[in-house]
């Protein structure tokens, strides 16, 4: 069992009934990708390709972490298009 993870109740957005199961996954895969890849500033896109939903279903998810206050984003690098964002993730 080397790989295994454990959800602890520190992480709050998954207690909390005013949010989706869908963003609560997001957020679960977001955390853990920045863990695994011990970053905090990456492409949406990398880990949305862990998913099967379309791009406006991940994108909405993310935006209603936003809302919530759960997931906030700044840009990085020379801000062009295609720029990586910094993600802040409060668990």
């Amino acid at each position: 069992m080397n790989n295994v993870k454990i959800v602890y109740n520190g992480m709050e957005y998954l207690f909390d009934s005013t949010i989706s199961i869908k963003a609560k996954g997001v957020m679960a895969m977001m955390v853990a990708y920045a863990n695994k890849n011990s970053k905090n500033v990456f492409v949406l896109d990398d880990v949305r390709e862990f998913c099967c939903d379309g791009k406006t279903a991940f994108s909405n998810a993310v935006k209603e972490l936003i809302d919530h206050g759960y997931v906030s984003m700044t840009k990085t690098g020379n801000g062009f298009a295609g720029s990586p964002w910094e993600f802040i993730l409060k668990e």
